[in-house]
Parts: C-alpha cells; sequence; structure tokens
C-alpha cells in the first residue's frame, strides 16, 4: 500500500502525504544479510497490519501421490522427483547441465543463487532412474548443453514459466494450487521429520510446518534395542492415519540406488549382481605399485568364474553398500543360503551376500539345481 500511494504522489495523483508511510527500520531489516545472523526486530509503521508468521507450506502424502500421477511424461516426473528429494531452487535446477550429474553418487551441481559457486546436491534414487527413463526417450544431450529440454518444437533449453504452466495444468486436473516452492519446503519437511523423529519417544507429538505426526514405539523395537540393534523410527500422520516408517523408506531408497548403479556399471545379470558378496572383492598390484581393485562374478550361465576391473564409479558404489553393512564397526554376518525346500545344513554358512536383501527391491535370483 505503501508503494502504491507513492507510485501515484510521484505524478501527481492521490494524497499529497502519504497515509501508510514506509518504515525505515523495515527497510534496513529486509536487506540482504548473512542467513547466519540474527533476525532484527523493528517496528511496524503506521497504519501497517500485524503479519502471523505462519509455517511454510509441505505437500501432504496423499496430496503428493496425486500430484505426481498427474504428471504426463517421465521428464516432469523427474523433474518433481528433484524438486522435492533435492530442496534445490527452480531456477538452480532448470540451470543444471549434463556434465553437472554424478550418477555415482546420487547428486548433480547447481550455481547457489546466494553465493553462486558450485555445489553439490544430493537426490534420490528414484529421481536418477526416472531422468535416466527420460534421457532414454529423449536422448542425451552433450556435456555442455542443458538437460532438461522442452518436448514441443524445435529442442530448447527449458524456462521458469514452461515447468510453471507443467504445475498449472496438473492443478487445473487436481483443483489444487501447488507451486515449486511448496515442493522445496516438502523436501525440507522430511528432513526434519526424520531428524525430530529419531530423538522423539513413545507418543510424543512432533509438529514439523504445521503437521502433526505422533511417534510410534512397539514391544518389536523394545526387543532390538534389548538385543543392541538400531530401533525403527516410525511415525502417524494424525491427519491421515497413515504409518509411515522412516528407516524402511530410507532402506528402499538405498537398497534402489545400490542394485541399478551395479548393474549399470558392472554389466552384470541380475542374478549374478545378488551372488556377489564381499569375499567377491579382491585387488591386484601391478609391478609398479598401482593397485586395481577387481570384482569376481560367479557364473550364472557357465562353469567359469568372471574377473571385472571395477571402474571408479562401481567401486564408489561398490564402497558405499560395504560402508552401509559394517556401520558402527559392525562385521559382515554369514547367511546360510538354501534351496527350496531344502533344511538348514549344520555348520555349513556362507558369505553375506553384497546387497544383501534391501527393503523395497523385489529381485529374486534364478534357482539352480532344482
Amino acid at each position: 500500500m505503501s508503494g502504491f500511494y507513492t507510485f501515484h504522489a510521484h505524478y501527481g495523483r492521490g494524497p499529497v502525504i502519504n497515509p501508510v508511510p514506509a518504515s525505515r527500520e523495515r527497510r534496513g531489516a529486509l536487506e540482504h544479510r548473512s542467513p547466519i545472523e540474527a533476525k532484527s526486530v523493528f517496528r511496524r509503521a503506521r497504519l501497517r497490519q500485524r503479519v502471523v508468521d505462519g509455517p511454510p507450506r509441505a505437500i501432504p502424502d496423499a496430496l503428493w501421490d496425486e500430484l505426481f500421477e498427474a504428471m504426463t511424461c517421465d521428464r516432469d516426473r523427474a523433474l518433481l522427483l528433484f524438486y522435492v528429494t533435492s530442496g534445490a531452487r527452480a531456477s538452480e535446477l532448470l540451470g543444471v547441465r549434463t556434465g553437472d550429474l554424478d550418477w555415482a553418487g546420487m547428486r548433480f551441481y547447481v550455481v547457489t543463487k546466494g553465493t553462486r559457486l558450485r555445489q553439490a546436491v544430493p537426490a534420490s534414487p528414484q529421481a536418477f532412474r526416472y531422468l535416466a527413463r527420460y534421457l532414454d526417450d529423449e536422448g542425451v544431450p552433450a556435456a555442455d548443453e542443458p538437460l532438461w529440454r522442452t518436448r514441443r518444437g524445435e529442442p530448447r533449453a527449458m524456462s521458469y514459466w514452461a515447468m510453471r504452466r507443467v504445475l498449472q495444468r496438473a492443478n487445473e486436473v487436481l483443483g489444487t494450487n501447488w507451486t515449486l516452492h511448496d515442493a522445496r519446503h516438502t523436501a525440507a519437511h522430511f528432513r526434519d521429520l526424520l531428524k525430530q523423529a529419531s530423538n522423539a519417544a513413545d507418543g510424543d507429538i512432533i509438529m514439523v510446518n504445521g503437521s502433526s505426526y505422533q511417534r510410534l514405539w512397539s514391544r518389536v523395537d523394545e526387543r532390538r534395542i534389548r538385543l543392541g540393534g538400531p530401533a525403527n523410527i516410525r511415525v502417524q500422520d494424525l491427519e491421515t492415519g497413515k504409518h509411515i516408517n522412516l528407516i524402511h523408506v530410507e532402506d528402499a531408497a538405498f537398497g534402489e540406488w545400490a542394485i541399478v548403479e551395479v548393474l549399470r556399471h558392472s554389466g552384470v545379470r541380475i542374478e549374478e549382481a545378488l551372488e556377489l558378496t564381499h569375499l567377491s572383492i579382491r585387488q591386484y598390484q601391478r609391478p609398479n605399485g598401482e593397485v586395481i581393485a577387481l570384482l569376481v562374478v560367479a557364473p550364472s550361465k557357465s562353469d567359469r568364474e568372471r574377473v571385472i576391473p571395477m571402474s571408479a564409479e562401481l567401486f564408489a558404489v561398490v564402497a558405499a553398500i560395504i560402508r552401509r553393512h559394517t556401520t558402527g564397526g559392525q562385521i559382515i554376518p554369514l547367511l546360510s543360503r538354501l534351496r527350496r525346500g531344502a533344511r538348514p545344513p549344520s555348520g555349513r554358512r556362507r558369505a553375506l551376500p553384497l546387497l544383501g536383501r534391501p527393503r523395497g527391491v523385489r529381485l529374486r535370483p534364478a534357482h539352480h539345481g532344482r
């Protein structure tokens, strides 16, 4: 309102004195400042209403499923997943080029708005999976070309207004008004939820951006604690009544990423990948002292083992899997492998599969010798 009266007073229209004067203290407080500085307090100008600081909007789980289903192509699904799981700004994500992708690390590089520095931003394996489907259909652009391109007419870099129109079409179908900024708040929402739920006790109410969750606890969790293991982090959405196991969600995301990356970088079959153990990792030292990491693959259609030199990307994936199995100084346990209908043998055990049995991954190895 102050700017409205100032604009008309400049052209000689309206009252001579601005009835809603601007506050110098407010103008100084809204200037660019470091985010680590304390938020300054200032007095409101005359005739200005008190503005209540409400929680930022985040997309609830049920409405998120509807919004994701309203996307009409893999490009839009990938973009939406990148926005929600990375929390990147709209302009930052749309400015990503093909050379900014780090498939092994499940991250991409953006030039931040404030510092103008090139920083890495992690995203979910599901987002990278839909990105791979999009690139498989539309083709992979050069390393210095924009990653996100239009689908109509001559391919060109996707603008903010084009992505905004994608959400507008989905909102028209669903009768909602979601924005790209809401997707950014949704990413921060689930990070805060996992952090607060990890420190909450049974029955505690957790408030995250205006949404209420209740920490759940069961006898199984108590037993896991008594045996020295970690308890599941489960919450209930008090608005929808949905139970969310945050540990299972995180495990499923890691398992999907691990199996896809191993298959992509090694070229082995599914049944061969699921037969990999920590004993499949070998090394060879050349006379000049150079060490080469090797992956020994058990045969699935022949009687001879194969030895694959691991690339830097494959080695990074394998190292991440081993770190996950050995978190907290744990030792990789042994596992009995049985045929269908066979009884457990006494004293015969074998190494744990490298990929383990991640939740959410439903790949099954072929059964031989049946």
